[in-house]
């Protein structure tokens, strides 16, 4: 992956394909299935921090990526129109 397209997906102006998505988690020695667990104890960067040999703007980097694939999941569940928006009162009825 180019650094521009990592800059074009790090900064929303791009989003990141399956393919992409499979070599990163290659290069990290994670499955794939981690980033679409719903009821994953652990989010990623625990998980690597848990592992022990990261540094800490590893484990930060991972952390951007796992919240730049929630953002992927999302869109994908909006266009199956599957994703269910919580509902809420407005600000000044919660008080």
């Amino acid at each position: 992956m180019s650094r521009e397209t990592l800059s074009k997906i790090e900064n929303d102006n791009r989003t990141i394909s399956a393919v992409e998505l499979g070599e990163i988690c290659s290069i990290l020695d994670i499955n794939v299935d981690k980033f679409f667990e719903e009821n994953n104890e652990d989010d990623l960067t625990t998980l690597f921090r848990k592992k022990g040999n990261f540094s800490k703007e590893t484990i930060e980097e991972i952390g951007e990526l796992q919240e730049m694939i929630k953002i992927f999941i999302n869109q994908e569940k909006i266009f199956r129109n599957e994703f269910k928006p919580i509902m809420r009162k407005p600000l000044w009825e919660e008080f």
